[in-house]
């Protein structure tokens, strides 16, 4: 969660669908962080208008609503941010890079930006269908 910190490993699953006629993926991340439970919910989509796509992230830590927007190239699509900080009421640019790895397997990776523009990995997710 901060530069130079060993990372905090947790396990979850979630639950994708695609709605409103195949046109947003929503998907319903259950699991634990911190030893607390934890439920997500992600929304994606492509915007025809600004030929981005964009993704929509809400969860029980916060009462904010955290966008990011990016373009995709061949399997890795690339986003970018502002993290509410709740801490200091500011907001924080961020990056994240989405890679899918095959039909079945993807990773999820978010970098936070730093003021004087040097960036960390705040977060990686592995995820992998069950069958």
């Amino acid at each position: 969660m901060a530069p130079g910190q060993p990372p905090t490993i947790s396990r979850g699953s979630f639950q994708g669908e695609m709605r409103l006629d195949g046109r947003f993926l929503f998907m319903d991340f259950k699991g634990e962080m911190f030893g607390q439970p934890f439920a997500g919910l992600q929304i994606i989509g492509f915007d025809n208008m600004q030929q981005k796509y964009i993704s929509l992230w809400l969860d029980n830590t916060t009462t904010f609503i955290f966008t990011t927007s990016g373009t995709r190239q061949d399997n890795v699509v690339s986003e970018s941010g502002l993290w509410p900080d709740a801490l200091t009421g500011s907001q924080s640019a961020v990056k994240a890079r989405t890679t899918w790895i095959n039909a079945d397997e993807y990773l999820y990776e978010q970098f936070m930006v730093m003021a004087d523009q040097s960036e960390f990995k705040s977060m990686e997710m592995s995820c992998k269908r069950r069958k």
